[in-house]
């Protein structure tokens, strides 16, 4: 025990040894309460500024939105007479042309007249509904066949098929010395060196 208690008195002895004085506290200068503190706005009220026009311009274009061509009342009119059996034309109103004045600027032509719009129900109300049937893919070409009586294979459009594999949506089934017989939906085919 006494040699533990060596140890810890000697190791003591080394630490205080080697301690060194500590730098002094660095000195902070007090603030200045006399002062008073900074009133200036800096960016921020700028910056608050434009984004707050910019919500609000951005308000104001949800809630009023453009105005259309055609008033208020034909859109209305336009819309009551829209019913399945109405098949006339409906008009927006011209405005009526400027009066020529006595002045020096060249009048501008009146704006030409509004063409008759159809409402929608007047045109092709019978609609007749086919089923199209996407187009049968073609054939693949069969370019060259390597017959080896274990594992023959075709090259089918530039790529080498084995039996089994499948050249774009056609599937092979057999493949003969002059021959490859190839499947789609059912349907075989044979495409032959001769073709």
């Amino acid at each position: 025990m006494s040699l533990i208690n060596d140890a810890l008195k000697r190791a003591r002895e080394t630490q205080q040894q080697q301690q060194r004085p500590a730098a002094p506290a660095p000195l902070f200068r007090p603030a200045d309460a006399g002062q008073p503190p900074s009133t200036r706005p800096g960016l921020l009220v700028p910056a608050g500024l434009i984004v707050a026009t910019a919500c609000l311009a951005l308000i104001l274009w949800l809630v009023f939105p453009g105005r259309s061509a055609i008033p208020a009342p034909a859109i209305a009119a336009n819309a009551a007479s829209a019913t399945p059996a109405a098949s006339t034309p409906t008009t927006t109103p011209v405005p009526p042309a400027p009066r020529p004045t006595a002045s020096a600027v060249p009048a501008t032509p009146p704006p030409p007249a509004v063409q008759p719009v159809e409402s929608p129900a007047s045109t092709n109300s019978h609609v007749a509904v086919t089923s199209l049937q996407p187009p049968t893919p073609a054939l693949p070409k069969l370019q060259g066949i390597l017959y080896r009586p274990d594992r023959p294979a075709a090259v089918l459009d530039g790529r080498t098929v084995l039996v089994g594999g499948h050249a774009g949506e056609y599937r092979v089934i057999s493949i003969e010395a002059q021959s490859v017989t190839v499947i789609r939906a059912g349907q075989t085919n044979v495409l032959s060196l001769a073709d």
